[in-house]
């Protein structure tokens, strides 16, 4: 479903919440494991359905943890491919569509979230990558150049601002609240500016693990 300016604002009453401790937005790639029963059932529901789940960063818990809470913003995801591993064990690729506003959680009897989701606006206008920001666009390139496994950006849009910031946001141990922070600005341009300010202390952390 590729986004348009109608559909902002719209809500959903009842969709399924995968908190995770990764983060994940608009067009981003994320490749997970599914095998607990409760998310093999949003799964299917998923695919036999043509419908998407929100990811929703951890504040409580752990991922396999049926009380763990999220925050209030996550990104609703569409899944790309699916492979079947071992009987009911898949691994999936989901892509970031929208951001979203999570409210109303509540818990099915199988432990599975659900939420009512409000979709959040992204800007209109795209723009271009400034030549101030050029660090990051080659810090960006080693990064995914230096990932192992299912992220086949086949297009780098390089020269789009706000896709250069979501991925740095993604791909860098930013702290949750900041990536909250950042990823809920406006500008692309800003947003790219905040990264830098703090990129020492995020390369460093990220080259030590």
């Amino acid at each position: 479903m590729a986004p348009n300016s109608s559909m902002f604002g719209l809500q959903f009453d009842s969709v399924p919440v995968f908190p995770l401790g990764a983060f994940v937005l608009p067009d981003g790639l994320l490749p997970l494991r599914i095998f607990e029963p409760r998310y093999v059932q949003m799964l299917e529901e998923c695919v036999a359905n043509g419908t998407g789940f929100v990811v929703a960063t951890l504040e409580s818990g752990t991922e396999i943890d049926p009380s763990a809470t999220t925050r209030g913003r996550g990104c609703m995801v569409e899944v790309d491919s699916v492979e079947e591993t071992e009987p009911k064990v898949y691994k999936i690729l989901v892509q970031g569509r929208f951001r979203v506003d999570v409210s109303e959680i509540w818990r099915q009897s199988d432990g599975l979230q659900r939420g009512k989701v409000e979709l959040i606006a992204e800007p209109e206008q795209s723009l271009p990558t400034l030549p101030e920001h050029e660090i990051l666009v080659s810090l960006l390139n080693e990064i995914l150049n230096q990932v192992r496994g299912p992220m086949p950006y086949k297009t780098r849009r390089t020269n789009d601002a706000r896709w250069v910031a979501y991925r740095l946001i993604e791909l860098l141990p930013i702290e949750s609240d900041e990536r909250e922070r950042l990823s809920s600005m406006d500008n692309a341009h800003k947003i790219l500016d905040d990264i830098q300010k703090g990129l020492d202390r995020w390369v460093t952390i990220r080259r030590a693990d």
